[in-house]
C-alpha cells in the first residue's frame, strides 16, 4: 500500500471530482439531515472553484480510497456555530457569502474540520489525519494564519481525530457540542 495525498482538488475534472464527493454523501447521508450541509453537485464545483486546497484527496495507486476537507471562515461564524446559534448549513452559506464578496474586511482565521471519510479497509492508519496535517500546514503557509480549529463530531473516532490533530498542529480546538 502506498498512499498518496492529492491536496488540490482542481487537479481532477468535475466528473472525477464529483464522485470522490459522493463518497461523502454516500456515509454522512447529508441530504436527510436537516442540519447538515447537504453536497450537492453545485457546492461541489463551489469548493472545486474557490476553496480547491481545503480538499484533500488521498489515494492508493489509482484507487482513491478517502478524503478530507476543511472550510476556512471567520471567529464570527466559528462562534456562532460552536454556540448552535447557526446551523452548519448556514455556516456554509454564510461562508460563501464571504467568499464571494471580492472586498469583504472579514479575517478567514478559523477552519471548521468539516468531513474526513476512509474507506473501511484503510482505516485506523492515521490516514485522515496525515492528510487534514498536510494541507492545513499548505493552507496556513499561503494564508499566513494560526487558525483556531473547530468541529462538530458524530463518532468518537471523529472527536479523537480533531484532537489529534490539533495537538500535532497545536492549534486551539474548538467543539459544538
Amino acid at each position: 500500500m502506498t498512499v498518496s495525498f492529492v491536496m488540490d482538488a482542481s487537479e481532477f475534472s468535475f466528473a472525477q471530482y464529483w464522485r470522490i464527493v459522493q463518497m461523502l454523501e454516500l456515509y454522512f447521508n447529508t441530504r436527510k439531515d436537516e442540519s447538515q450541509s447537504p453536497i450537492t453537485k453545485a457546492e461541489a464545483k463551489w469548493v472545486k472553484e474557490n476553496i480547491p486546497k481545503c480538499v484533500c484527496v488521498l489515494c492508493d495507486g489509482k484507487k482513491v480510497i478517502g478524503l478530507t476537507f476543511f472550510l476556512p471562515t471567520t471567529k464570527k461564524l466559528m462562534k456562532r456555530f460552536i454556540e448552535k446559534k447557526v446551523s452548519e448549513k448556514k455556516l456554509w452559506s454564510e461562508t460563501k457569502q464571504l467568499f464571494n464578496q471580492k472586498n469583504s474586511n472579514e479575517k478567514i482565521d478559523c477552519l471548521y474540520l468539516s468531513s474526513a471519510f476512509i474507506l473501511p479497509k484503510y482505516r485506523r492508519k492515521s490516514l485522515a489525519k496525515k492528510a487534514f496535517i498536510q494541507s492545513i500546514k499548505k493552507f496556513t503557509q499561503t494564508h499566513t494564519i494560526k487558525p483556531i480549529l473547530f468541529f462538530w463530531g458524530f463518532s468518537i473516532h471523529g472527536k479523537k481525530l480533531a484532537k489529534s490533530i490539533s495537538r500535532s498542529l497545536k492549534l486551539k480546538l474548538l467543539e459544538r457540542k
